[in-house]
């Protein structure tokens, strides 16, 4: 009987790119670790990232914009890069947002006179560019915002709807100091936000109504979601003119209004002291009591004009708390999934995840997985061919594979889930198992028993 030793190791080719930060130690039971996952391929050539998106787990989107010379970039991450958009002489239009994997849009206008906006939408299959209403002309896409079936798009002082039927205009202000199409976020289909330079707006599923407000024009994200009570949490987070500092406006629904100009929730620093302090360019929730706002500070050890610190906010429904990011990093915007699966972009390529840890990168997070140094697909079984109701990963999808009895399908299935991390060479070898088992794939009663015995 051969014996085959499991190999630990604790970090893989992939792994070993990965550097583990500080963690926060506050909020609602937030993730324990960072790591820094990839570069953006072109950040030796002047793009900056400024928007990151994400609709499902390993699966990221991040929009990259240079000025000189002017250029989009949109790529994907999803374990390698992939460069999605490519249109020099554009740059990035504020606009990145999803309803769902197969419903992403992306935005851009070009630097010419008059611009031109170009709107993009991700299907599941292919990116296409959207043709647009004669209305949009020489004007910007400056927010968007939906849900599964509906998005509406700010262009100036419109806000136009777009479903399966088409374009409309759902709202077209008139007059000064009405809304001008900032940041927009949907909580519901009947429950939206919009920002402007002086106002704002809410959308009850059928009108926008409008309120002139205070000078809000240095606002640059929008986020919000309501409590199990039904209260409503948005905040929009910028700084008050000439990055006065890192601000968060907390919305008051029953008032209709942010509060006032130097009337914020929270700032860094606390007070209105001047200009060329910072600014706040990011914000997103797993839920009310679990938001991230991401920004900068220049401070006396990094003066204005040269780089500022960078800074993570963490809310716990209880305040804002500032949370530890490596000092040299300045963070351009967050979005995730769920607690357990944040994202985030930096000025100079850096993608972050903020989750539970997966050092051998085979889908099962380290606080679940039995074995160390994974591989996937399984290197060495089945040595000659996969035996009917015999099982390994032959392929790299996480899944059991097996020789189908006379074609039928089998009764049952197995994941790397299920088997705590481990493959079947290190099932094998753990379990001390005959040749048999190594020369055609594990046995239904080998794995089962392995199952059985997991913690």
């Amino acid at each position: 009987m051969r014996k085959r030793l499991i190999l630990v190791a604790t970090a893989l080719l992939a792994a070993s790119m990965m550097v583990v930060l500080a963690a926060p130690a506050q909020g609602a039971d937030p993730p324990t670790e960072w790591q820094e996952v990839a570069t953006t391929p072109n950040a030796d050539d002047g793009y900056v990232p400024v928007k990151v998106f994400t609709a499902e787990p390993g699966v990221v989107y991040v929009a990259t914009t240079r000025s000189d010379p002017a250029g989009y970039q949109l790529f994907r991450w999803d374990g390698d890069w992939t460069m999605e958009i490519d249109r020099p002489g554009y740059v990035y239009s504020s606009v990145l947002f999803g309803t769902a994997p197969d419903d992403i849009w992306a935005a851009a206008y070009s630097t010419a006179t008059p611009t031109d906006a170009v709107l993009f939408h991700f299907d599941g299959a292919a990116w296409a560019e959207e043709a647009l209403p004669p209305s949009v002309a020489g004007q910007r896409i400056t927010s968007i915002g939906g849900v599964p079936g509906e998005i509406q798009v700010g262009v100036g002082r419109q806000i136009l709807r777009r479903t399966s039927t088409g374009w409309t205009t759902v709202y077209d202000a008139v007059g000064y100091l009405t809304v001008v199409a900032g940041t927009m976020y949907f909580v519901e289909a009947d429950d939206a936000y919009v920002t402007s330079c002086w106002g704002h707006a809410w959308y009850d599923g059928v009108t926008w109504t409008a309120k002139v407000e205070f000078d809000f024009c240095d606002e640059n994200d929008i986020w919000g979601a309501r409590d199990e009570a039904g209260d409503l949490h948005l905040w929009v987070v910028g700084n008050n003119n000439f990055s006065s500092g890192v601000r968060i406006w907390k919305y008051d629904e029953a008032a209709h209004s942010f509060g006032s100009k130097y009337g914020f929730e929270f700032g860094d620093p606390p007070t209105h002291e001047g200009s060329r302090l910072g600014n706040a360019n990011g914000i997103w929730g797993a839920a009310w009591d679990d938001v991230y706002v991401t920004g900068y500070r220049w401070t006396p050890e990094h003066p204005y004009p040269g780089t500022p610190e960078g800074r993570l906010y963490h809310n716990d429904g209880t305040g804002w708390t500032a949370l530890t990011l490596p000092t040299d990093r300045v963070p351009t915007d967050v979005w995730g999934t769920g607690h357990d699966d944040v994202w985030f972009v930096f000025r100079d390529g850096a993608l972050l995840h903020l989750g539970p840890t997966d050092a051998d990168g085979d889908g099962v997070v380290d606080a679940d997985d039995v074995c160390a140094g994974t591989v996937i697909p399984d290197p060495v079984i089945p040595e000659q061919r996969l035996g009917v109701n015999r099982w390994a990963l032959t392929d790299g999808d996480g899944v059991f594979d097996t020789t189908h009895p006379k074609g039928a399908s089998p009764d049952r299935t197995y994941t790397i889930h299920d088997t705590g991390g481990c493959n079947a060479e290190q099932i094998a070898t753990a379990l001390d198992l005959g040749n048999g088992h190594w020369k055609f794939g594990l046995s239904n009663s080998a794995i089962d028993d392995w199952i059985t015995q997991l913690p």
